[in-house]
């Protein structure tokens, strides 16, 4: 479902007469939404496990709360740019867009990983 933005991108450049490069398809912080979604499905899954490794998991969900908050926080600065008619720099919202998918994607790959490792003890 967050990844809907950028098919709707896809789907308007097939449609109409559109050049389909990265600040169109990602240039209104579209994947700043499915960056949000994954920590935030992250942080759900930690906030329900045991406290064992405890410390690790506070340093994950202090990670995923950060980008949630972050992600969040630029997507409606960038969101209320456009509707002032304000045009942002598509390039540095682009890059800044990914970085805070790739943080998402870290804090929720070390969760897992912290996950995996409690399964691994609980079958020991």
């Amino acid at each position: 479902m967050a990844l809907l933005p950028i098919i709707f991108n896809l789907l308007y450049a097939a449609t109409f007469p559109v050049d389909l490069t990265r600040m169109y398809l990602l240039g209104r912080g579209e994947l700043l939404l499915p960056a949000v979604g994954l920590a935030a499905s992250t942080l759900g899954d930690l906030v329900l496990t045991d406290r064992r490794f405890s410390r690790l998991k506070i340093i994950a969900s202090l990670a995923c709360v950060a980008v949630i908050a972050c992600a969040s926080f630029y997507f409606a600065s960038v969101s209320g740019q456009y509707e002032i008619s304000a045009e942002p720099n598509t390039d540095v919202v682009v890059w800044i867009s990914i970085g805070f998918y790739v943080l998402a994607v870290i804090s929720s790959g070390s969760s897992l990983y912290i996950s995996e490792q409690e399964r691994k003890d609980d079958q020991s």
